[in-house]
């Protein structure tokens, strides 16, 4: 999928709007972060890299995004305090998804939505090697609704090992 049919998917799930505050999480390139603010929305961009951060305000130098280095694991961040949250592809480089799934869903208001992108396990020899030798995991679709207690999964989909997902806090 290509990066603008992947932001048109998001968009049209999750219609983020002006005056809503979200939070990317592992902004990366700041993807997310830059699809949101163009809809409007304030943006906590946040990264464990310094210099992930620097080169994503470099390419989305954005006014409603602020970035800021912090580990979602454990934000510090007050309680429910973003509309939602986005993940994209972090859920796999983090030392304990479920922890950061547990921050997350701790993060969003009541009625507030998680954006997750990830690679999905697909029992590959490869897939093993660079969980042992690498640090990665590959959750798959019951793994991240189990993670998620207290969110209702609106939304799933798969596109070969990839997986988009909307989840909305109770």
């Amino acid at each position: 999928m290509s990066l603008c049919a992947e932001a048109a998917y998001f968009t049209a799930l999750c219609r983020p709007h002006p005056g809503e505050h979200w939070l990317d999480v592992g902004t990366s390139a700041g993807f997310y972060a830059g699809v949101l603010a163009r809809a409007g929305a304030q943006v906590t961009a946040c990264d464990i890299s310094p210099a992930m951060l620097r080169e994503a305000a470099r390419r989305e130098p954005h006014p409603n995004i602020y970035y800021a280095l912090l580990n979602a694991e454990r934000s510090g961040l007050p309680g429910e305090s973003f509309s939602g949250v986005t993940i994209g592809a972090t859920t796999g480089e983090t030392a304990s998804p479920q922890a950061m799934l547990a921050e997350a869903a701790r993060l969003l208001i009541p009625g507030g939505q998680l954006w997750i992108m990830a690679q999905a396990r697909d029992g590959s020899g490869a897939q093993a090697l660079l969980t042992r030798f690498g640090g990665l995991s590959f959750a798959d679709e019951a793994q991240l609704t189990a993670w998620l207690p207290g969110l209702r999964r609106t939304d799933f989909w798969r596109r070969g090992n990839i997986v988009f997902g909307r989840w909305i806090k109770s």
